[in-house]
């Protein structure tokens, strides 16, 4: 069995008295070496935990930031040892690192949604490839240029990122969007047992309250005022106006079934079509004002 533990490469010292940080793998007496990108003087260093814990050299944000990716690496590299042991009776130390630096490459957020929004756009799911293109894009503000990796989401983690959330102005049910649509593309990811995501539940702790939205109908009379409005004068005000109405008299159809209509969805006293986003088979019965807008703009398509 390989096995794999941090350590001071004392071979390597720097002009600042500092060493590299490395991660030592050995298996059948065979010994390689990956390096991490930290150097550490030897007093801040404990071997045994694999911890820079000396607070009189490091201030607390970077000794959270080098021990828990000192902890991730270590784990990555427990976890691939332990598949390999259950999975192959014999392997090599280069399997062990070729599998490591697979596991560096898919256990970043950004590459995985990326690869969500492009199977979306092709199975036609827009409103789904939106969902995952506005979380990431908020997630990339949040992080600024630093990558974020499965490993970095933590219940801590996602506390620090709701606080963000509000302080940017978000309404509880946007909070709420965004976290959901963050545990599911983890939730993926599990399921596919990336690296950072195996045995971890970061959000089993969080709760958001979805809240009641506050009703924004507008009264019977500002809709016929809105019918009654003369445009003729703006012929794209009045279009617009005719589409909203439109949707508004049919039950609100969205804006594009409404573009994708044709004179045969046209059955009898109905308006008969197919969802776009779903597919789903609807009616809608017509009644003079929807007639009156279908044969303002009637043509032979």
């Amino acid at each position: 069995m390989a096995t794999a533990k941090i350590r001071l490469e004392k071979s390597r010292q720097k002009k600042d008295g500092t060493y590299p940080v490395v991660f030592h793998i050995i298996h059948h007496r065979k010994k390689k070496v990956l390096y991490s990108p930290y150097h550490l003087r030897e007093e801040c260093f404990i071997s045994e935990k694999g911890l820079a814990v000396n607070r009189k050299h490091y201030r607390i944000p970077k000794l959270r930031e080098i021990n828990q990716y000192l902890s991730s690496g270590l784990e990555n590299l427990h976890q691939i040892i332990d598949k390999l042991d259950e999975t192959q009776s014999e392997y090599t130390i280069e399997d062990v690192l070729s599998a490591y630096n697979y596991s560096i490459n898919n256990n970043l957020v950004t590459p995985f949604m990326l690869r969500l929004i492009g199977d979306s756009d092709k199975a036609g799911r827009h409103g789904t490839k939106n969902a995952y293109q506005s979380t990431l894009s908020c997630l990339q503000r949040f992080m600024s240029s630093k990558e974020l990796s499965f490993a970095d989401i933590t219940p801590r983690w996602l506390d620090q990122f709701v606080c963000y959330l509000r302080q940017a102005g978000s309404q509880p049910n946007t909070i709420l969007f965004y976290t959901r649509i963050l545990k599911a593309v983890f939730n993926k990811a599990q399921r596919e047992e990336l690296p950072g995501t195996v045995a971890r539940f970061p959000f089993r702790n969080i709760s958001l309250n979805h809240a009641k939205p506050r009703k924004r109908a507008v009264a019977e009379e500002t809709i016929q005022e809105l019918a009654n409005l003369n445009l003729q004068n703006n012929t794209h005000l009045e279009l617009s106006r005719d589409i909203f109405l439109f949707s508004f008299y049919s039950c609100g159809i969205p804006f594009v079934d409404i573009a994708l209509l044709k004179i045969n969805n046209i059955q009898g006293q109905y308006l008969l079509y197919n969802r776009a986003k779903t597919g789903q088979p609807l009616q809608v019965r017509l009644f003079e004002p929807q007639q009156a807008i279908i044969d303002k703009y009637k043509n032979t398509s």
